[in-house]
């Protein structure tokens, strides 16, 4: 994704990609976004983020242009080297008077249409995408994206300063897989760390 707004695409042979040697090739673009909006799906090319979850016969790709909104699609290619992106659902997180943003959109290695994503407010969110075997199935009717709050960042005392210093997914000794998460508050000079472990299904 360039910075204003357009969505290039390249597409290399998993070989290719493993190997040592250089990789060739030419990136397609800019990619179409359906169906076609009045201001292109956002205008806040500044906050852009762009995640690919999977690379299926249905690759499930996840981009935000505004502070706050995710936009759910899957790619599509009518011909060789011709991709457009197919908008299926359209995710708003709640805002508040700060006017928080998203830092950050991280792909659960373990789960090919789960992501996690947290806010400048240290809020963290798990998102799982149901609707995808729906699609796969060529059903009309989709099951709704799953979203759980598993971090509430926000506090009634606005001296309290939550901020999420650490995230990632892993997987314990005992092959579990958990989200971490290391948040950092502030309040009157002093500075708490605060680790949370969440089991993954």
């Amino acid at each position: 994704m360039k910075t204003d707004g357009d969505i290039f695409i390249l597409e290399i042979n998993k070989n290719e990609l493993l190997s040592e040697n250089e990789i060739f090739g030419e990136f397609q673009g800019p990619i179409r976004i359906l169906p076609s909006t009045f201001n292109n799906y956002g205008a806040d090319h500044g906050q852009s983020t762009f995640i690919c979850l999977s690379n299926s016969n249905s690759s499930l790709i996840v981009f935000t242009r505004d502070k706050c909104q995710l936009n759910q699609c899957i790619l599509l290619s009518q011909s060789f080297n011709q991709y457009y992106l197919y908008a299926i659902d359209l995710i708003s997180l709640p805002t508040n008077q700060n006017g928080q943003i998203l830092t950050s959109i991280i792909q659960d290695p373990f789960c090919l249409n789960r992501y996690f994503i947290s806010d400048s407010n240290a809020n963290v969110y798990s998102i799982e995408i149901l609707w995808i075997n729906q699609i796969q199935q060529g059903l009309k009717k989709f099951q709704s994206t799953h979203i759980q709050h598993l971090i509430n960042g926000t506090n009634s005392n606005n001296k309290i300063i939550n901020q999420i210093e650490q995230i990632g997914v892993i997987q314990t000794n005992n092959n579990e897989q958990c989200l971490a998460v290391i948040v950092k508050s502030q309040t009157n000079q002093q500075k708490v760390n605060q680790n949370s472990l969440f089991k993954l299904n």
